[in-house]
């Protein structure tokens, strides 16, 4: 066998092992992304029942959300501070879940669960009010969401 013959055979053999890794480093790109969808899913599931389980358990929430539905000008500005917080946190998991589905990463989230989500927070004493003096910290597309939500109902400023 020659040189140039085992040269031949030597550039088959590189030209097969190349190809073999670029099919492991497929198949391992795939299941970083899989990885990557199930941690973001369990971390927005995560901040969002974390914040919803704080205000369900929380006797100063549940006593501003009373006071407020029965006028929420009463609201002292501590009980108005407490609920701002609140309803941070709550849209703020909304968002990260509605940009984690925006880039693909949470594919099988159905839209009309951050829609109703939405509308739970705009149904919320307050939100409006909140929305106009934060909406600004939050990102173009999920602003757009949210203000549709607004231009679709009314509630009470503070």
């Amino acid at each position: 066998m020659t040189l140039q013959e085992l040269g031949s055979i030597g550039e088959f053999v590189s030209g097969i092992v190349i190809l073999i890794t670029l099919v492991y480093l497929a198949m391992q790109v795939r299941q970083v992304k899989n990885e990557m969808r199930l941690n973001a899913s369990v971390s927005a599931n995560k901040l969002f029942n974390d914040t919803a389980n704080a205000a369900l358990t929380s006797p100063e929430l549940a006593k501003i959300r009373a006071k407020a539905r029965e006028d929420i000008g009463k609201l002292e500005t501590w009980e108005v501070e407490l609920r701002d917080h609140y309803l941070s946190a709550f849209l703020n998991g909304i968002e990260v879940v509605f940009e984690h589905h925006e880039v693909g990463v949470l594919e099988h989230l159905d839209p009309e669960v951050s829609m109703s989500q939405i509308a739970f927070f705009r149904d919320t004493p307050g939100a409006d009010g909140y929305w106009k003096r934060n909406r600004g910290m939050y990102s173009g597309p999920f602003k757009s969401l949210v203000d549709k939500h607004f231009d679709s109902g009314t509630q009470h400023e503070v």
